[in-house]
């Protein structure tokens, strides 16, 4: 930013010793000059206008003091490390203002800096790829002392930083993939603020299905890596290395690391001081496994994506029910990195009241395994198709009352209703179902059908029944609507057949 960048003789820091543009920490602009209200206010134009939520600058104002006497913002030396200050601070205090991440090498945390690099030397981007990897958790563990992980960053170089040298890169990524994967574990599994200098993140459906996996196991865990990291044994290089994140407050209380930095096996005993977690008496330990997520935007979304991950392993959902594959096969996870959503927002079942299979028949079980598999199909909605107009052969049906708004009262009775029918089997004889009328009792598993648990009623209980003109044995009052009152409750209670 401006730490070690010049700007041209008249914006840049005055050296006090020679009166000529110069500092002790290499040419740097100076912040007391219009240079800089031109250029911070830019800095917000371009953040306006991109929606960029975070600022990393290397560096901000590191302390140049400035002699000259002609700088817009600054009287002299005296004041002029205090107004340069100032000026950063300002920069610092509006992206906390913004809710932005603000990155920097130095330490304005007290003035809205979010995090700073846990370590960091020039000449570690030059360094062959088994040594960079073990210096920058050495960088991780070292720094994480005094602050928490959140607020420290680390970096990948992807590809070369001060030299093309191809053991000092990880590019091309395919090729390297095990490195790559090697040290995001170890950038993502320390909880910090990451970043990656390179051209892309992944160059092949592996290296993107490698970086996807990390990804989302690091989404899973990230409160707990957000967390303080307890120090359990320091890199070096010769033996196993391990931090312990810890968080009493949390569901899942710990997280351990470990890293093997030699090509053999290594075996031993490490202490971990699970005193940190919270926990006194039990602590259980799971070992890293492949998971697959199920997400979605509400508690539907999530039980249509399980619905949809099942049909991925052959199950098929029906109306009439589920058809599971006959034979076992052996289960695995399969890759996946699927988004839908449905195509339109109404989807659903209309069925006809005015046919023997139509709801009118239905027992509280058959409407339990319509809805149930509906919600499997992705359906959302159930409507009635009910005629309302009077017919001998189509309604009107219980399930409609048909008024004004002067018809009911304030208590949502009503003062009048038409007479309804249930569907039976003296009714749509133009539609071929019936020539006569039948009793159901003689259907296939009809009233009395001995297939039919509880089928039929007694004949103690058909004494408490009547039968009504149309349709075999129903409870008094269930097939017609009073002239007045609360029209009759029905469904729960309607008769088998």
């Amino acid at each position: 930013m401006v730490a070690s960048r010049g700007r041209g003789a008249e914006h840049d820091c005055i050296d006090p010793a020679t009166g000529k543009p110069g500092s002790p920490f290499g040419q740097s602009v100076c912040l007391g000059t219009k240079w800089a209200d031109d250029y911070f206010t830019r800095v917000w134009q371009f953040i306006d206008q991109t929606g960029f939520t975070g600022i990393t600058v290397d560096g901000p104002y590191h302390g140049c003091p400035c002699a000259s006497t002609a700088h817009a913002h600054h009287r002299g030396l005296t004041d002029s490390q205090w107004v340069q200050w100032q000026c950063q601070k300002k920069m610092f205090e509006e992206e906390q203002r913004r809710g932005m991440s603000a990155g920097a090498p130095d330490w304005y945390f007290w003035n809205g800096q979010s995090a700073t690099s846990l370590g960091f030397r020039e000449a570690s981007a030059n360094l062959p790829r088994e040594l960079g990897l073990l210096l920058y958790r050495q960088y991780i563990y070292d720094g994480t002392w005094f602050k928490p992980p959140t607020m420290g960053g680390m970096g990948i170089g992807l590809i070369g930083t001060y030299t093309d040298d191809p053991r000092a890169r990880l590019e091309p990524l395919d090729q390297n993939l095990d490195w790559y994967e090697l040290n995001l574990i170890q950038l993502l599994g320390s909880g910090c603020q990451a970043n990656l200098r390179a051209n892309r993140l992944y160059d092949t459906e592996r290296t993107q299905k490698m970086l996807r996996r990390w990804v989302d196991w690091y989404k899973r865990h990230r409160a707990i890596l957000s967390s303080d990291i307890i120090h359990v044994q320091r890199p070096d290089g010769r033996d196993i290395d391990c931090v312990l994140h810890v968080n009493p407050q949390l569901k899942e209380k710990g997280l351990v690391l470990f890293f093997n930095p030699l090509a053999e096996t290594l075996t031993g005993k490490v202490r971990l001081p699970l005193s940190y977690t919270g926990l006194s008496d039990t602590a259980w330990l799971r070992e890293q496994q492949k998971v697959l997520t199920v997400s979605g935007g509400s508690g539907t979304a999530v039980l249509y994506g399980a619905y949809a991950f099942a049909e991925k392993l052959g199950v098929r959902f029906y109306l009439h029910g589920d058809v599971v594959p006959d034979a076992k096969a052996a289960f695995a996870l399969p890759e996946l990195n699927e988004t839908n959503q449905p195509l339109f927002p109404l989807r659903g079942l209309q069925p006809f009241h005015d046919f023997p299979e139509g709801p009118d028949w239905w027992t509280l079980d058959n409407w339990k395994a319509v809805v149930s598999q509906a919600a499997k199909m992705r359906m959302n909605f159930i409507g009635l198709h009910t005629y309302p107009f009077q017919n001998k052969d189509l309604g009107p049906e219980p399930t409609v009352w048909i008024g004004l708004p002067e018809d009911v009262e304030a208590d949502g009775t009503v003062k009048r209703s038409d007479v309804t029918t249930w569907y039976n089997t003296q009714k749509l004889q133009p539609y071929g179902c019936y020539q006569r009328a039948v009793r159901t009792r003689h259907l296939w598993l009809g009233l009395d059908h001995p297939e039919l648990p509880g089928a039929g009623p007694s004949a103690a209980q058909r004494r408490g029944l009547q039968r009504h003109q149309h349709v075999g044995w129903q409870r008094p009052g269930l097939a017609e609507l009073r002239p007045a009152g609360r029209p009759s409750e029905v469904g729960h209670s309607l008769v088998r057949g």
